[in-house]
């Protein structure tokens, strides 16, 4: 006999193996439950195919387990015994659900108080529907496909967008995923300075394909501005909000927004001069500008117009009157002028580059509450 089992002399086969399984011998301890099982009959041989069921269970021969749990429900269908270690394989298999039945099963066929371990069993079967059932706070996003979830988030503002981010790591991911859900920018409804961190943060969920941006003014600095127009060179729609005055701010970022075509200024207060300054930044691209806070004084009458060959649509107001000279806007089709001083000669002017450039079309013109001077000229056919 070897050393290792001199301590077992005079032990039967199932006491062999219970003591060579506490000392972790598992391949030893399976053959002394083998031999056990052979030679055993009743409850002991129950024991001996529970016991030897555990053994597969820790050499992972969880098939050869199951095997010795279904031989033990045929051996004593009315003993808890069996359907605890048959429930317990298949939850090592992953086959909840039938472990379920198997449990539910023994519930049925193992009377109440005739058998100490049927409490076990039940427990087991209590524990198993619990985790099986579906969670009253289950998480929407986790079962939903992407494209469903992507397009839920679609109707969601910007602002909402922020506040789900916050709700779970999965939301977080899922809400990441998509740069489509991040190409515009809206601090509208932000009252403090946007930190750096915070703008590349969301510069980086865009993948910087970000193609719109709606501020409230104050919201980002000249340097963050810029670094904006510089990062996102897809951006194509610029909208900035609030009461305060604006230029360079604007100036300095605009000559790195080589894509944009619409700018926005609602309620900020920008001079005539930089209304051009800020026109020429992009007179490549600009399609339609918008100034609705415009301030002018008398010497700004000589300013210059920058040559805006793409720009189809104008739009400047301002609460008094100031003037506006259209000279060199020369591709217009859109005037929308309020309350300002619109200084033409007459409108034969307008008559004459329409003629002259066959590829402008200034085909509306709106004065709100205007003064235009040089129109005494206007024959009564000619309509603007």
């Amino acid at each position: 006999m070897p050393p290792a089992y001199d301590e077992e002399e005079g032990m039967g086969p199932l006491e062999k193996g219970r003591h060579r399984y506490q000392k972790k011998n598992y391949q030893g301890a399976l053959m002394a439950f083998t031999e056990a099982v052979k030679i055993s009959t009743g409850h002991l041989l129950l024991t001996a195919l529970d016991h030897r069921a555990a053994t597969f269970e820790k050499l992972d021969q969880l098939q050869s387990a199951l095997k010795d749990a279904k031989e033990m429900l045929e051996l004593k269908p009315e003993l808890s015994k069996g359907y605890l270690r048959c429930g317990k394989v298949l939850q090592l298999k992953g086959e909840h659900q039938l472990a379920l039945k198997i449990y539910e099963r023994g519930l049925r066929k193992v009377k109440v108080d005739t058998d100490k371990d049927r409490v076990t069993l039940q427990a087991m079967f209590n524990k198993l529907q619990k985790s099986q059932a579906p969670s009253k706070t289950l998480d929407p996003l986790s079962y939903l496909p992407f494209e469903l979830a992507e397009m839920i988030a679609h109707q969601l503002s910007i602002r909402e967008r922020m506040i789900c981010l916050t709700v779970s790591k999965s939301w977080k991911r899922v809400l990441e995923s998509s740069h489509k859900l991040w190409t515009t920018l809206d601090t509208i409804d932000t009252r403090k300075q946007i930190s750096r961190k915070a703008l590349r943060a969301y510069l980086r969920r865009s993948n910087c394909t970000l193609d719109e941006a709606n501020i409230r003014n104050g919201t980002l600095a000249a340097a963050k501005l810029q670094y904006l127009t510089r990062t996102c060179t897809k951006l194509q729609r610029l909208t900035i909000y609030g009461n305060n005055t604006i230029g360079e701010t604007l100036i300095s970022a605009l000559p790195m927004a080589k894509s944009l075509q619409y700018l926005n200024l609602c309620g900020c207060e920008i001079s005539f001069r930089a209304v051009l300054e800020a026109l020429r930044q992009v007179q490549a691209s600009i399609v339609e500008a918008k100034f609705l806070n415009v301030s002018c004084l008398s010497s700004d009458s000589a300013c210059m117009w920058p040559r805006l060959e793409n720009l189809r649509t104008l739009h400047v107001r301002r609460l008094h009157y100031i003037g506006i000279p259209l000279v060199r806007i020369l591709e217009l089709h859109h005037l929308y002028a309020a309350n300002v001083v619109v200084l033409m000669s007459s409108t034969e002017q307008l008559v004459r580059i329409n003629s002259q450039y066959t590829n402008l079309s200034l085909a509306r013109i709106w004065f709100t509450g205007c003064r235009a001077t040089g129109f005494e000229r206007a024959q009564k056919s000619e309509r603007y």
